[in-house]
């Protein structure tokens, strides 16, 4: 299954074939609306077969019964709410991509693929990270296109001085403690740039202590400020 993104929609709406036709399926798979796998399969006799039609038999059947063949052995609908298909078997073109929302049951045939549906998904589904922080450990985690992704664990274990007979004085394991944990908030504020910069999102929620989240902030405005080039 294709991933969605911007430049894989780029990519696909690019795709040329000499003289041959691409069929663009989007087709409503929503549980809610089609509780049946039948339910959905008989939108798209209705498409397919309206196809047909305005066609008179100059329709690329190759791509239909490619399509006709994939929905009807089975959607998994625990995370796909609407299916995109693309299909040029001339051209060496089979995309299948899996929707957490549902779309509007349309069939396109024509000289390229029709993203336009594709388009306005990506642009209503928002991109956003969780940044959980406390004073040894760090996760980031990505939501995007209706799932959630643990990206990042850290682990920084602050040092135990039960065995050290005294030779480390109270404030000078505070110090040494804090110290550490200062350069775990840092670690963790890199670790949620460096997923912004390979690809930026929408949204950044952080989940920490109170004194973590202050110094939280300011570490990624640092972090962010350094890696921008200057105006």
């Amino acid at each position: 299954m294709a991933t969605l993104t911007q430049d894989s929609i780029r990519a696909l709406a690019g795709f040329k074939a000499s003289g041959s036709p691409v069929v663009s399926l989007y087709l409503d798979v929503d549980g809610r609306r089609y509780v049946r796998p039948r339910d959905y399969e008989m939108q798209l006799d209705h498409l397919l077969r309206h196809a047909r039609e305005h066609f008179n038999g100059n329709t690329p059947m190759e791509d239909f019964r490619r399509i006709e063949s994939h929905v009807k052995a089975g959607v998994d609908r625990s995370h796909a709410r609407g299916l995109a298909i693309f299909s040029c078997a001339d051209g060496g073109l089979w995309q299948v991509i899996e929707l957490p929302v549902p779309v509007r049951n349309q069939l396109v045939v024509n000289q390229a693929p029709h993203v336009k549906q594709l388009e306005t998904v990506v642009e209503t589904l928002e991109r956003f990270v969780v940044l959980m922080v406390d004073r040894q450990r760090a996760r980031v985690f990505e939501f995007e296109m209706g799932e959630l992704a643990d990206k990042t664990e850290m682990f920084d274990q602050l040092p135990r001085h039960d065995d050290d007979k005294g030779d480390w004085d109270k404030d000078h394991v505070r110090d040494h403690a804090a110290a550490l944990a200062h350069q775990h908030v840092k670690r963790a504020a890199r670790a949620a740039f460096a997923v912004f910069q390979e690809r930026p999102f929408d949204h950044l929620i952080i989940a920490a202590p109170e004194d973590i989240t202050h110094e939280l902030e300011h570490e990624l405005h640092s972090t962010s400020a350094i890696a921008s080039p200057p105006a």
